[in-house]
């Protein structure tokens, strides 16, 4: 079992961030919220994984 798959995805990540409140309101304003699991986190080297707020990409073209 790799060390990413040993990690509960979900556990690092702050009560926040899983806010169903606070992901409307990011949604509302056209934004999301990514969590990502960069090579230092899986590695050990950090505790907590990156929290990114992104604009959403239009669909019309």
């Amino acid at each position: 079992m790799s060390r990413s798959e040993a990690r509960p995805k979900f556990k690092d990540v702050p009560s926040w961030a899983r806010d169903n409140l606070v992901l409307r309101l990011l949604d509302d304003h056209g934004l999301k919220l990514e969590v990502i699991y960069d090579k230092k986190y899986l590695n050990g080297l950090c505790n907590k994984p990156l929290i990114m707020i992104r604009r959403k990409e239009s669909k019309t073209q």
